[in-house]
């Protein structure tokens, strides 16, 4: 329709300027340009019917789309079609019923009055629900303006100030050349402050939408947390659009899950399932925008806008190009949520296995000491007796042997009394942590000081994890470091427990050793529960290990309750 009416129109225009003849405005006077053809009627009549064509089709075409239109596009369309009415009326009426009797100078004037209701209708369309990238017209009409001021104000001070005050005469070029090479110089940071106004003149405190696409690209080159970039992506938009609220989606298992949000508008959702490849109808939302990746749907875009503001093409067009950039830190957010989970869930085994274990512990030194250890402990009082029968008869080589064998049966409950202990000691389940530790230490091969500043009982798979890695470094100093004191300490609250070891051994070298079996026990284990292991060691200085376990909530037990 629009390529009709153009036609029509310029074809118009040049046939009516080559019509041979007189014209009735100058009836004494021949056209110059007139041009004497059998085809000047046809081409007129299709000129004619081009421009019909186009004016009713651009009619239609308008109905049709204001049909179709909802909310702020059916009042943008109200008010072309309102000043259209006017001007279908208008000109049939002035111009063919009414115009011997308005007389020519009013029926021109009202004419033109009603066909100027067009562009001034769009102006206010434009301007009033900021149609086709308006703010950037007016932001570059704005600069333009003001710059041309600026060089106009500093070339007539320079050359017509200057040239009044100073006797330099006429048409003098050293001012000319002085005024330019001002303006060449400060053209530059005048343009940028003037930029920087036009900016904030035309989109407020908000950023403009080149600044919030360039940001989001530095944004996703630096950040390697996806979540604080979800966050900066989720303020960039609202600010970039000015919209009260936006919100960045991610699609993840079946759902499409708000992650972040920012605005002045509280924002409380639910996540939405995920219906086929579509984007799902998002509540509170003006505009929302689908991110793909690959054709695969990886989250979404959405903002509202604040009341009486509608979105604007500028505003579609940077959602549009922030869900580019966006699409590869979803996909990162995504797959970062897979490997926390898939990381949990290590953990969580782990934490089973190590359960596992401390139950199997527990059930062998209860087997231990319930059977082996009292078996052999009767064993050793029915020796007695036949020894001291032995004695009285006085078979005094029968009664040795079996002295021998009782003490032989002794050093059997003590080493199996000590197997038990190191399989799970019954005194880390009656008494707490620093009891348990304190036994070993007396049974070890170093001078062990333990103190203890927690604050009571902990869970049993808290004191078994820090009990077993303080054991391991014990033992590491012995074996390894060659240490002969070592210290440890228990600091605890009612989050955390903390177990440190230090000892007075070779040490060595943490960036470039690589860790034994110990070590990685012990790490697994302190990861296992959700804890940190730290080693700080130097060659000569000894060696300083600290495990770092949560506790949680509300399970601190006093010493006495438990």
């Amino acid at each position: 329709m629009a390529w009709c009416a153009t036609l029509g129109i310029a074809g118009t225009f040049v046939l009516s300027g080559l019509t041979p003849g007189r014209s009735s405005d100058y009836p004494q006077l021949d056209n110059p340009y007139g041009v004497k053809s059998p085809l000047l009627g046809s081409l007129e009549g299709l000129a004619a019917l081009l421009l019909v064509v186009g004016i009713v089709g651009s009619s239609v075409s308008l109905i049709l789309r204001f049909r179709r239109a909802r909310g702020q596009q059916r009042q943008q369309i109200k008010w072309l079609a309102f000043a259209g009415a006017i001007a279908a009326v208008t000109v049939p009426v002035v111009g063919f019923v009414a115009y011997e009797q308005l007389g020519e100078w009013t029926s021109n004037a009202l004419i033109m009055l009603s066909v100027l209701g067009l562009p001034l209708a769009a102006g206010i369309a434009i301007l009033r629900y900021r149609l086709y990238d308006i703010d950037l017209v007016i932001n570059k009409t704005v600069v333009f303006v003001v710059l041309a001021g600026f060089i106009t104000a500093v070339y007539a001070g320079i050359v017509v100030g200057l040239g009044q005050l100073l006797p330099l005469g006429e048409g003098n070029l050293g001012l000319a050349i002085a005024a330019t090479a001002l303006v060449a110089v400060a053209f530059e940071p005048v343009r940028v402050r003037v930029q920087h106004w036009a900016n904030r003149l035309v989109y407020g405190r908000r950023a403009t939408p080149y600044e919030a696409l360039a940001a989001m690209t530095a944004r996703l080159g630096d950040s390697a947390d996806p979540g604080a970039a979800l966050a900066e992506a989720a303020r960039l938009l609202a600010e970039g659009t000015g919209a009260a609220q936006a919100v960045i989606w991610v699609a993840q298992g079946g759902m499409l899950e708000p992650r972040a949000t920012a605005g002045s508008i509280a924002f409380v959702s639910t996540p939405i399932p995920l219906n086929g490849p579509e984007l799902p109808s998002l509540p509170a939302t003006d505009l929302a925008q689908p991110v793909r990746r690959d054709g695969e749907l990886v989250g979404a875009l959405s903002l509202a806008k604040r009341p009486g503001e509608g979105v604007s093409t500028a505003d579609r067009r940077l959602v549009e190009e922030l869900a580019g950039q966006a699409a590869l830190l979803l996909v990162n957010t995504r797959l970062r949520s897979r490997l926390s989970e898939r990381l949990d869930e290590l953990r969580a085994s782990r934490r089973r296995m190590l359960a596992a274990q401390d139950r199997a512990r527990r059930a062998l030194e209860r087997d231990l000491h319930d059977g082996a250890q009292q078996e052999l402990v009767a064993l050793k009082v029915k020796l007695g007796l036949p020894r001291t029968i032995a004695t009285r008869e006085g078979a005094t080589d029968l009664a040795a042997r079996l002295a021998d064998t009782a003490t032989v049966a002794d050093q059997a409950v003590d080493t199996l009394r000590d197997v038990a202990r190191g399989i799970y000691p019954p005194l880390l389940e009656s008494e707490g942590l620093a009891a348990a530790l304190s036994a070993h230490a007396r049974r070890t091969d170093l001078a062990v000081t333990v103190l203890d500043r927690a604050s009571g009982r902990y869970p049993r798979e808290v004191e078994a994890t820090a009990y077993f890695c303080a054991v391991e470094t014990l033992q590491n100093a012995v074996r390894h470091a060659h240490a002969e004191h070592a210290h440890i300490e228990l600091d605890g609250t009612d989050s955390t427990l903390t177990v440190t070891v230090t000892d007075d051994g070779r040490g060595f070298h943490t960036d470039s050793t690589v860790y034994g079996a110990g070590l990685t026990h012990m790490t697994d284990r302190a990861d296992a529960g959700g804890g940190t292991l730290t080693v700080d060691s130097r060659p000569d200085h000894g060696t300083t290990i600290t495990l770092a376990l949560p506790v949680p909530a509300g399970v601190v037990i006093e010493q006495a309750a438990r």
